[in-house]
């Protein structure tokens, strides 16, 4: 039996291994050395300065176009209250779940900017809540209607007088039969007299209160411990335990502000006996301040 033994030659065949067998990368040359860790090469003081001047530099040209040309077109009969850069206040009431807070608005030239609180009203003392704070938001919505429309179309109050009329009319002609009236909680004499004139015109006609969050729960408490649906009022300052049955008192409840102030003035590091607070918060509703005891 023979064999026929060829030469092979592993010199040839190992051309282009480095020491640990692998072939060499095409980008592992000097050329391609500064960028095969890029994030740590060298960065000086002067380049952070040079890439922090040219940012600022920018910032300071978008800064340097011409101001546009504005007119100020003064009143014909300006009111006498009335004065550029000199703001007024004026007394008003927000109502929030029939219940009313007194504050004072700040006005600029007729516009409001500023809710604070009215320190003669009981319902503020002085103070505010989120919700006063939030509602100057509601006075400027860039989506509220602007106009008049009639099936989706652009229509003018003429045309709105007289399609309401005509509906009042039929309305009328059936004793307000179909017609229902849906509100917020009213709490003021004025839209009160004007609802139930309505309906002494309209006798068939429905009127219905809304709240999102309402106190029916807190008012059958009250008629269950006192006899009668009374909305409670608390001294928070002369409580020494204050109970919590998924409630949040400084938050949605009624008299939230002083109520606030209230529970602060017994909350002072220099007093020896402060008051404790034992809450059964519920997963939806969690107390706003510390308590001393939490029951599960």
């Amino acid at each position: 039996m023979g064999t026929n033994k060829s030469s092979i030659d592993l010199e040839g065949a190992n051309q282009g291994l480095d020491a640990q067998g692998s072939s060499p990368s095409p980008a592992s040359g000097p050329e391609f050395s500064p960028f095969e860790a890029p994030w740590s090469a060298p960065f000086d003081r002067r380049r952070f300065l040079q890439i922090v001047g040219a940012s600022m530099a920018m910032a300071g040209l978008a800064g340097c176009r011409p101001k546009l040309a504005e007119r100020i077109v003064p009143y014909v009969k300006a009111p006498e209250e009335v004065l550029p850069g000199d703001p007024v206040f004026y007394a008003t009431a927000l109502t929030l779940s029939g219940y009313a807070t007194g504050v004072l608005v700040k006005s600029e030239t007729g516009r409001p900017i500023k809710v604070e609180g009215n320190p003669d009203h009981p319902g503020s003392l002085g103070a505010t809540d989120v919700f006063a704070q939030a509602a100057i938001l509601g006075l400027y919505d860039p989506d509220r209607s602007q106009e008049v429309r009639l099936n989706g179309q652009k229509s003018n109050w003429s045309v709105f007088v007289a399609a309401a009329q005509k509906e009042f009319a039929r309305l009328k002609s059936q004793q307000g039969k179909g017609l229902a009236i849906l509100t917020e909680t009213v709490t003021s004499p004025t839209f009160d007299a004007e609802i139930q004139s309505l309906l002494a015109e309209l006798p068939e006609a429905k009127w219905y209160c809304y709240e999102p969050f309402n106190r029916e729960v807190v008012f059958a408490g009250a008629k269950l411990a006192f006899g009668v649906e009374k909305e409670p009022l608390y001294r928070l300052d002369n409580a020494d335990v204050i109970v919590l049955l998924d409630s949040d008192f400084l938050y949605i409840s009624p008299g939230r502000t002083p109520y606030t102030k209230q529970f602060a003035a017994r909350r002072k590091i220099r007093k020896a006996k402060q008051d404790s607070i034992a809450s059964t918060p519920s997963r939806a509703l969690r107390p706003s301040v510390a308590l001393s005891q939490t029951t599960a």
